[in-house]
């Protein structure tokens, strides 16, 4: 018997606890055999002798009665369990119940060792625990014992947690197959303790029949939105429908209560094979629903055996919980496919009826809900429920469990069973820690003054895992330095091969290859920096892979993930993980790797390495790389022979065919606007061109789909709504293009990217803008729904001085911008799946200036920064120049300092349209070099 002191996770039971079965039905289902099969395959996969065991001792009665009468106590305490024949009187009183004469005292045992283990937990010696216990109890209520339950030992023990440990708030979670009333009934009208149940219900016809076990039955008074109920309504629900739940229901509910304490009855009549559950679940999923629980409530959870018949997948879904309360990895899941739609069906009920209570489920939320509740409440009052008015004088004491399969059934029933405990074999632990660290003094080196990327960073990581001993529980794993053929898995050779060249080069060759790159800085030192530290990620992947260990933290630097195939980029030089992922694929064949990276920036030389093609690097594009002037040529080009263009349009009209319009139900409330007057703006056979709108919309009008819908005005934007987004400068000089000649039209067309103009162009942005909020004001207005304005010219890529891509006035970011200030909207949410990205939207919003105005001490509007601090204004790093100062670059615009608080010269991809925050001018002694340099002496 082991009594492992630093154990994570602790279990009990009792010997006498195998004594409790059926006087008068030997073969009950719910037998000895339940308990003794889960004792017998932890042992076998020596999981006790990892953990604490915590002895069970029987419960006083004062322990009892924190939940149940007095008088059942005393009335089970002289059960007459000596005369067989007055034994089965007694016990047809209650439902679904027997004793024998080791019953009372295994039932105390079974709540004292759920009490002594909560006590463990509770004061840290141990982390989590399970117990293993019978008779079960969450049927079990205050007044009646239940459903082979005589004490309710989850209740008891969230009312210790809270009377004796001042628990706030319990999370009590039962899996079992059937619903545990006693449980619900205990908590059903206060806030401390939050009930979920997840049960077979079939709309009532399934026991324990009750009305209450609905999704419908969320509590009252305090406890009112705390009762969840999660009713299944059919049989043969698999890891995807128990899954579906637990991310759509349970896990949003618990982190949103966030519990001092979990507890879960634990029923495993939900797994594969078990005749009382009929459902398809496999013994690893629980694990996985363990494992997400220990999120909560600082890891205290604690497990409660409650049903469970069939006895080799009880075992082994017992032993999978108990391995993920000891920190062993989950079972990759097996058969987790599309949920069932009556589970959705469920889900959304629930969400429906607990919306008002808990944010967390206001997502998501379905209009057919409301119809499938009364779908659910139909199907209910058609089935006898269970209630006190036609509750039996006497039970019937033959077993309910019924086993009706044919020998063939049975026989394919048990080839599925060994298979899925084969598929999910249990892993031989590790020794020592299973975590990896490799860390290596020589990372700091490499250092550039008082960089924020500096070699302190990982120092001080260093430094807090060994004063928490963090290292003593891991394996440390040597560092190396990776090869140039690793490297070369990601980046090219004439990279490589160029920052090598930094090992040898002068102090000042260095200082001048910085302005050439992006937020890096070169020494000597960086080169081989680099390398250890990719290396020693490689390391690492090869002793995980090599079961040296299961999981591990590479303590390393400079970082990687901004690093491009051919380019060094944000403190980047190599990327490490994605290297990694390339050496994964190549050395150890892996299909499926999943790279998760929340660092606060995006990791886009990961995303470029593994975007389309495993070996390509798309160029973007720049301020560095932008031409003078642009190429006035269609960039579209069709390089298709006539056999693949004309199998395309066989797959285009197959796709056509293969979604046809159904007919509608009934009248909906969407909008339309289309003019013809759009079709005037003109460039020859142009790729923009009328005939798009056209096609648009003779498709709708041939489907009768404009006869569904609502159609508005189509009206010009205004001046004053252009200028929400666009400056005055840019507005005045579009206008002009209405007289301008078509010399003078071709003339200005070099300037631009991918724009044309004529003299209609003016006017037709000015339409296809002004439509656009017409539709706004009919939605805002509740005139209609949703909407489709069918305009053109597009918008997406318009920036706020600077027609771009076919783009002239940014349609959706003037919709948004009118939005937030007619009718005060504070959260819009722009979905753009046009093939391009939409880069004129994206520049919207609060500027970097706007951001650090506050931070650098200035208060100047954008058209006073000065050139220097224009391409910081895009995008190129977080910190403001007053930390890190620019180079000025060829490519920037003579700066004239304007203090009116107006736009007066154009500034490159405008960062602020007009005032988004107030602002007054500063004195006119104050200069912008002054605040610079006091702001800058302040923050060193």
């Amino acid at each position: 018997m082991s009594t492992k002191a630093n154990a994570i996770t602790g279990y009990t039971y009792a010997d006498l606890m195998l004594k409790h079965e059926c006087p008068w039905a030997k073969d009950h289902h719910e037998s000895p055999r339940r308990l003794s099969s889960i004792l017998d395959r932890c042992r076998e996969l020596n999981l006790f002798d990892r953990c604490l065991f915590v002895k069970s001792t029987p419960a006083n009665d004062n322990d009892i009665l924190l939940y149940h009468n007095e008088s059942l106590l005393k009335k089970l305490s002289k059960a007459p369990v000596q005369n067989i024949e007055q034994l089965k009187q007694f016990c047809q009183e209650y439902e679904d119940v027997y004793m024998n004469e080791y019953t009372f005292d295994a039932a105390k045992l079974a709540v004292g060792g759920s009490l002594n283990l909560l006590d463990s937990i509770m004061t840290n010696q141990c982390r989590n625990g399970f117990a293993l216990v019978r008779p079960p109890g969450h049927h079990a209520s205050k007044n009646e014992i239940n459903g082979f339950c005589l004490f309710n030992n989850v209740v008891i023990t969230a009312k210790a947690a809270i009377e004796k440990y001042n628990a706030q708030r319990v999370l009590i979670l039962d899996w079992d197959v059937h619903h545990g009333q006693g449980t619900q009934y205990a908590f059903y009208d206060t806030n401390k303790v939050l009930y979920i149940s997840t049960h077979r219900y079939e709309h009532g016809a399934y026991w324990p029949q009750l009305a209450e076990s609905d999704f419908d039955h969320i509590g009252e008074g305090d406890g009112r939105g705390f009762n969840v109920n999660i009713p299944l309504n059919k049989t043969g629900l698999k890891n995807a429908d128990y899954m579906y739940i637990f991310f759509n229901i349970i896990l949003p509910i618990a982190y949103e209560y966030d519990p001092d304490l979990v507890l879960v009855s634990a029923g495993y009549d939900v797994a594969l094979g078990c005749p009382e559950g009929e459902m398809k679940v496999t013994p690893d999923t629980f694990a996985h629903l363990t494992h997400y629980l220990k999120g909560l409530a600082n890891g205290k959870v604690m497990v409660l055996l409650e049903g469970g018949y069939c006895i080799d997948t009880l075992a082994e879904s017992a032993a999978w919980t108990l391995r993920s309360l000891l920190g062993d990895p989950c079972s990759p899941l097996q058969a987790c496919a599309n949920p069932d739609l009556t589970v959705k069906k469920t889900v959304a009920c629930c969400k429906n009826v607990l919306k008002d209570y808990w944010q967390s489920l206001r997502i998501d939320l379905t209009e057919k809900s409301q119809v499938w509740i009364e779908e659910a409440l139909h199907k209910r009052s058609l089935n006898e429920l269970a209630t006190n008015e036609n509750r039996p004088k006497q039970y019937d004491l033959t077993p309910t469990l019924i086993i009706d399969r044919t020998e063939e059934q049975s026989k394919k029933l048990q080839q599925n069973i060994k298979r899925a405990i084969e598929l999910a074999p249990h892993q031989k632990p590790l020794e020592r820690g299973p975590t990896l660290l490799v860390y290596d003094e020589l990372m700091r080196k490499f250092s550039v003054g008082n960089h924020c990327e500096r070699p302190g960073r990982i120092v001080a990581i260093w430094k807090g895992l060994k004063s928490r001993g963090l290292d003593q529980r891991c394996t440390m794993i040597p560092s190396r330095h990776a090869t140039k053929d690793e490297i070369l898995l990601v980046h090219t050779n004439r990279f490589y091969d160029d920052l090598e060249t930094t090992k040898t080069q002068t102090k000042k060759e260095l200082q001048k290859r910085e302005g050439v790159s992006r937020s890096v800085d070169y020494t000597n030192e960086v080169f081989d920096n680099a390398l250890l530290a990719a290396g020693s990620c490689l390391n690492m992947v090869d002793a995980i892979m090599t079961d040296k260990g299961r999981n591990g933290f590479a303590i390393i630097r400079p970082p990687g993930h901004h690093a491009h195939s051919g380019m060094d980029y944000g403190f980047c030089y190599f990327n490490n993980v994605a290297i990694c992922a390339r050496y994964l694929q190549k050395n150890y064949n892996l299909q499926r790797i999943l790279i998760v990276d929340f660092d606060y920036h995006m990791g886009d030389g990961v995303k470029d390495v593994f975007y389309e093609d495993p070996g390509s690097l798309n160029e973007l594009a720049t301020n560095e790389n932008r031409p003078k002037q642009y190429d006035l040529t269609p960039t579209l080009i069709i390089d298709r022979t006539e056999e693949q263009s004309k199998k395309l349009q066989q797959n285009i009209k197959r796709a056509i065919e293969l979604a046809p319009h159904q007919k509608p139900l009934e009248r909906g409330a969407t909008l339309l606007v289309y003019d013809e007057l759009m079709r005037k703006f003109s460039v020859g056979n142009h790729c923009e061109r009328p005939g798009r709108i056209v096609a648009i919309w003779k498709g709708l009008k041939s489907r009768g789909l404009d006869q569904r819908c609502t159609m508005i005005p189509s009206r010009h934007a205004t001046k004053d709504e252009i200028l929400l987004v666009h400056t005055n400068r840019f507005y005045d000089d579009l206008e002009t293009t209405k007289t301008q000649t078509k010399k003078e039209l071709q003339k200005r067309e070099g300037v631009s990217r991918s724009v044309d103009y004529t003299n209609e162009v003016f006017d037709n942005a000015l339409l296809a803008a002004g439509s656009c909020l017409n539709m706004v004001d009919a939605i805002m207005t509740d005139k209609g729904r949703n909407g489709f304005a069918i305009i053109r010219p597009p918008g997406h890529h318009a920036h706020s001085g600077m027609d771009y891509g076919f783009c002239y006035f940014n349609n959706v970011a003037i919709c948004a911008r009118y939005l937030q200030k007619n009718y005060n909207l504070q959260r819009i949410l722009i979905v753009d799946f046009d093939y391009h990205m939409g880069d004129g939207v994206k520049t919207q919003g609060r500027s970097r200036w706007v951001q650090y105005a506050d931070r650098v001490g200035l208060d100047y509007d954008a058209s006073q920064v000065p050139p220097e601090w224009h391409r910081w204004l895009q995008y190129i790093t977080d910190d403001p120049p007053t930390t890190t100062p620019l180079k000025k670059y060829p490519w920037m615009i003579d700066h004239i300092e304007n203090r009116t608080g107006t736009s007066q010269i154009y500034v490159p991809y405008t960062t602020v349209p007009p005032k988004t925050q107030s602002w007054q001018p500063p004195t006119p002694s104050t200069t912008i070099t002054q605040n610079i340099s006091s702001t800058k002496s302040q923050l060193q």
